[in-house]
């Protein structure tokens, strides 16, 4: 049976276009089932020579998929592109690297080669990938792709031959036989062709062609929308290197996502290489801009080699080239030079250049000496609030906390630091010595009278005062999950503006109430803060998604001495009488002066113990499309609890099959509670900061 590949189609338009939709699925499907009876000679060839190799499909679209041993997006992406770049290489075939769109979706690299080189890349490609399971699709005008063919299949279908857009790639696949990667990823080759072979204009050109003259015709021009333009006048073929330093902070893994200090900017230093230094006309490229193997997702950013010598400049009218015919493949974690031009290589206004990091908060409420102390406590409090806000599905540990961290890793390859906020407690499985960790003990960042709590709003009133914290962060429940990759982008625009994932839901009017949700109240109190401060009326709550914060917004109420924040930072236990400092108070706070904008966020709420859970995440399963999503343990009862665990163990283990880089090798000790002086030594080793 084929495995479910995720793979896009839209919803059919109502009326004579669901007709004329309809049909083109029709003519599709039988294409597909065609193009397989006629390939199966090839595909059973191919099977016999490659085993392992697992059949994957959508429909009638049929492919294979290789099963890998570990996975992020970024590595994959970083490997696709090197297949790519080695390939064109080999070929002698000049290419550039294009950005991709502007904002925070997260696209395959992009590769754009002439159209006179077609038959060129084709060809090579075709004797390169014949004895793997590489794909090669068409892209359609909403990236993804229309239809999909092996490599291996020999000729390809006129549709994908012909294409203005090139996917290829290669279907991973989890231990379980899940699709980790599917038809959105790989690398894109754009053909880019002449502007005096184009015929009429394309639509989406902001100048017509027309009105550029003479230009046009040898300008080169692009088969669809990117970052920076798609008309390249000959002019502008000029030579660009954006140099940034690899240091990476805190011995995190050296990628360009977390590379943010850019120190140097020049022109081209490649110099062209004799064969290849051919005039304008024929397309021979400028420049390039160092991308490393670990290259994220849509990212075109990236460091030279730290030891490479600036060569002089290339003369005009000639054009920096990779050498042909020399594919060297760089080694894991070094460096390679991919060809780009100057208007490509700058940094859009819009790219994130300053670091973030991710704070997460978590308890294991099972820890008997945890319960023992929640229950005195509880004892001596009057707090008046309903049960489910202070009951012990609220400090219960579903180990929900690995699987978001391997989903950060996954997905989340822009985090420069992770801070493990915890109360004198580590998982038995986490390793607190991991580069770019640090485990924060409550007592670092909470006064003493404060202590214990067991009140996330009171723990959140103090995050900021994490030692080396960046200014812009993350805000993790460890209940929350990265659903596919996303950018530091889809928090916080260029300028260092957040985006604010506000809810539909409302606060509703009145009193805060002990029955309501304690978000409402919260939000309530937060409420009266912003109208008191800012004569604004907040009326929705936010999701429960990751919250991104500003470090100097919680610094600015704090110094105000907001009497509902310092009263909240003691609240022991949550309270009608709490406000909810990381997201209602500080999101609303930051839209009123400024620094915050509401945005769209794509998210997925399942709340365990509940008739639809288990519908809910199959359909996460499945691969919706969404970019979050968060599994919420309210009030499940507890003869429901056992189950719950398992359905929910089972989906994480399905989802992020990969040990993460924070766990522990099998077999390793259990650690132990930190001291506080380790977790002051620690937390210092955090305090390196970057900047754009």
């Amino acid at each position: 049976m084929a495995i479910d590949l995720r793979h896009r189609f839209a919803v059919p338009p109502p009326g004579s276009r669901a007709l004329r939709s309809l049909l083109v699925r029709l003519r599709l499907w039988l294409s597909a089932r065609l193009w397989a009876l006629r390939v199966a000679p090839a595909r059973r060839r191919l099977r016999a020579a490659v085993p392992g190799l697992r059949r994957v499909g959508r429909g009638p679209v049929r492919l294979y998929g290789r099963t890998v041993a570990r996975y992020t997006a970024a590595e994959a992406a970083a490997a696709d592109l090197e297949q790519v770049c080695a390939l064109l290489e080999a070929a002698g075939v000049p290419y550039f690297l294009v950005p991709a769109e502007p904002g925070p979706e997260v696209g395959p690299p992009v590769v754009g080669v002439v159209e006179s080189h077609r038959a060129a890349v084709l060809d090579r490609a075709g004797r390169h990938f014949a004895r793997g399971a590489g794909f090669v699709g068409a892209v359609g005008a909403d990236g993804a792709v229309t239809r999909a063919v092996l490599w291996a299949d020999g000729k390809l279908p006129r549709a994908v031959r012909g294409a203005p857009v090139l996917r290829t790639g290669v279907v991973r696949l989890g231990p379980r036989g899940q699709v980790l990667g599917g038809l959105e990823t790989g690398c894109d080759i754009e053909f880019w062709r002449h502007g005096r072979d184009l015929g009429a204009d394309p639509a989406y050109l902001t100048v017509p062609g027309t009105r550029l003259g003479d230009d046009f015709g040898p300008s080169l021009v692009a088969p669809r929308r990117n970052a920076v333009s798609e008309v390249l006048p000959a002019t502008a073929w000029q030579p660009g290197v954006v140099a940034a330093r690899p240091g990476t902070t805190d011995g995190q893994p050296d990628t360009p996502a977390a590379r943010a200090d850019v120190t140097d900017r020049r022109p081209g230093t490649l110099t062209a290489h004799a064969d290849m230094a051919a005039d304008m006309a024929d397309g021979r490229w400028p420049g390039a801009v160092a991308a490393q193997s670990g290259v994220a997702p849509g990212r075109w950013l990236s460091a030279l080699p730290a030891q490479q010598p600036a060569t002089p400049a290339t003369p005009a009218g000639r054009h920096p080239v990779v050498a042909a015919g020399q594919p060297a493949a760089p080694a894991p974690g070094a460096r390679r030079e991919v060809p780009t031009f100057a208007a490509f290589a700058e940094p859009g206004i819009g790219q994130v250049c300053f670091p973030v990091d991710a704070v997460y908060t978590w308890v294991d409420g099972d820890d008997p000496v945890m319960a023992v102390k929640r229950r005195a406590h509880q004892a001596l409090s009057d707090n008046a609030i309903a049960a489910r806000e202070t009951g012990a599905s609220r400090y219960t540990s579903h180990d929900e906390l690995r699987y978001a961290l391997r989903s950060l890793e996954m997905y989340a390859g822009f985090i420069r630091h992770v801070y493990l906020v915890t109360d004198s407690q580590t998982p038995s499985w986490l390793d607190p010595d991991t580069p770019g960790l640090t485990v924060v003990d409550h007592r670092d960042i909470l006064p003493a009278a404060a202590l214990p709590v067991f009140n996330s709003h009171a723990i959140e009133s103090r995050l900021h005062h994490i030692p080396g914290l960046s200014e812009h962060y993350l805000y993790f429940n460890d209940d929350v999950f990265m659903n596919r990759p996303v950018r530091a982008e889809h928090f916080f625009h260029g300028n260092g503006i957040a985006r604010i994932p506000l809810s539909p839901l409302k606060l509703g009017v009145g009193a805060p109430h002990p029955l309501e949700p304690a978000p409402n109240s919260a939000g309530k109190n937060a409420r009266e803060v912003i109208r008191r401060f800012h004569g604004r009326y907040v009326t929705h709550k936010s999701l429960h998604t990751p919250h991104p914060q500003l470090l100097s917004v919680m610094r600015e109420m704090e110094s105000l001495g907001i009497e509902e924040l310092e009263r909240t930072a003691y609240s022991r236990f949550r309270s009608t009488s709490d406000v909810a400092p990381a997201s209602t108070l500080h999101h609303h706070w930051a839209i009123a002066t400024g620094r915050a904008v509401p945005a769209d966020y794509r998210f997925r709420y399942v709340q365990l113990g509940t008739p639809d859970m288990r519908r809910r995440l199959a359909r996460l399963a499945a691969g919706e499309d969404v970019d979050f999503f968060c599994l919420n343990d309210v009030d499940t009862s507890p003869e429901e609890r056992a189950a719950a665990r398992t359905d929910i163990h089972g989906f994480l283990e399905r989802k992020y099959p990969f040990p993460s880089r924070f766990e522990r090798a099998a077999g390793g000790a259990p650690y132990p509670a930190a001291p506080r002086e380790v977790s002051r030594r620690r937390t210092r080793r955090g305090s390196i900061d970057a900047t754009c």
